[in-house]
């Protein structure tokens, strides 16, 4: 039976209250799946709702902020955070991470946390339905203050009765030189999909801490507690395996196991995964963050010297395509399982997977080469860790001297030097 037109809904909205005065918001809903889409902040995705599933979360922010409200360069960089509370929201062009002084080709410049694409409107806004599919779309421009211009062209599109959608962007250099560019999707997922005993699926190559907490916290990376005020938050950096394509899959899954939300991507095109977890308490950010990008949240000068930054040619296209599904069911789940597990366990081309009763010869061998591979992978983890270091070693403090290279207070302030060095602000 194919599905009817009338499936589809689309309602505008414009909010006339506080600091939501003037922006405008965009409705969409396919029969199952209902998203709220807000043009004024960079197309981002305030909330979706399916088959009584909440994606998004509780934010301190309660107001949908207008970007005239929200001052990005504030105490330091960190204004960003005035009007975080979507469910998906971008960061970049320029920058994805932390705020401080870049010494760009094009020049040095003062970066904000997460960029501003996020905080700049969206225009050409358009919708259009079909019988059996709803896109909406537009572009957002962001301009360099080097003269650069990058443009971010968004697609949001369902299936009538899916329980999904999926966005496909391109980033497109504008401007008549070469620009830097990074993106990170910053999908934000709260209650009821998290909880203490939820967890985090995803066929991980290599991981690293990115916060001095979440070194001491690896061993339950894939897990998370209840609420607790005060707590920090624990960042992970994660090197995914995908399929012969390239594509990968991650997922989280409620503590009853009964539900789950899924995002599957190329790592061709967003080949770095972040983990945020912010498991605060009542009034704060009880949150987990899934975080595909094109390289990790850190300065972007750490970024450059790790080689992750990219570069667009004058006219040059980058896409990315991230299909989002939510799951219900046991069986639904378990399926989803087996297929992050599958991606797992990489096999060589048309070898099937061979299930052994006993330990022969053969198999001993078999164990000694898993093992090696295993080491091999510890070594990667090593190495991508090394580079991940959130603070570059500083030689006054003889605890950030240890492997782990961090400095025990994990506090630090830019010294405002051309120099990449960090100082270390408390006594260690």
């Amino acid at each position: 039976m194919r599905p009817r037109r009338s499936a589809f809904s689309v309602r505008k909205e414009r909010l006339r209250v506080g600091r939501q005065r003037g922006v405008e918001l965009l409705h969409v809903s396919n029969g199952r799946l209902a998203a709220t889409l807000c043009p004024t902040r960079g197309l981002g995705i305030i909330e979706a709702q399916c088959d009584g599933v909440r994606l998004g979360w509780d934010s301190p922010v309660r107001e949908i902020v207008h970007p005239r409200h929200v001052n990005l360069a504030r105490d330091g960089g960190i204004g960003w955070l005035d009007g975080f509370n979507e469910f998906v929201v971008r960061c970049g062009l320029q920058n994805i991470g932390r705020p401080g002084w870049d010494d760009a080709p094009a020049g040095r410049t003062m970066l904000t946390l997460h960029g501003k694409i996020a905080n700049l409107p969206a225009r050409a806004v358009r919708v259009r339905r079909t019988r059996r599919e709803l896109v909406a779309s537009g572009r957002v421009t962001e301009r360099t203050a080097a003269g650069g211009v990058l443009e971010l062209a968004s697609e949001f599109s369902c299936r009538a009765g899916a329980r999904g959608f999926t966005l496909r962007e391109t980033i497109t250099n504008r401007g008549a030189r070469p620009e830097e560019f990074s993106i990170l999707y910053h999908i934000n997922v709260g209650p009821p999909l998290l909880g203490r005993g939820a967890q985090f699926l995803a066929p991980i190559r290599a991981a690293a801490p990115m916060n001095a907490r979440a070194a001491r916290r690896m061993a339950t990376l894939a897990r998370y507690d209840d609420p607790r005020t005060g707590r920090p938050e624990d960042v992970f950096a994660l090197r995914l395996r995908g399929d012969r394509r390239g594509r990968t899959l991650v997922a989280l899954v409620n503590p009853a196991g009964t539900r789950a939300v899924s995002l599957a991507f190329s790592l061709r095109e967003l080949p770095c995964l972040t983990l945020w977890k912010q498991l605060g308490g009542a009034g704060e950010r009880y949150v987990t963050g899934l975080e595909p990008g094109t390289n990790y949240p850190q300065h972007r000068r750490v970024e450059r010297r790790q080689g992750r930054l990219r570069l667009l040619a004058p006219g040059e296209v980058h896409r990315m395509t991230i299909d989002f599904r939510v799951h219900a069911g046991a069986a639904e789940i378990r399926r989803l399982r087996r297929r992050i597990a599958t991606l797992q366990v990489p096999r060589a081309r048309g070898q099937r997977p061979r299930f052994v009763r006993r330990r022969s010869a053969h198999t001993r061998s078999e164990l000694d080469h898993q093992s090696s591979r295993r080491f091999m992978e510890f070594s990667m983890a090593r190495r991508l860790f090394s580079s991940l270091s959130p603070l570059p070693t500083n030689p006054s403090c003889s605890n950030s001297r240890r492997s782990l290279s961090f400095c025990r207070s994990n506090s630090y302030v830019d010294s405002g030097s051309r120099s990449p060095r960090q100082t270390c602000t408390k006594a260690c």
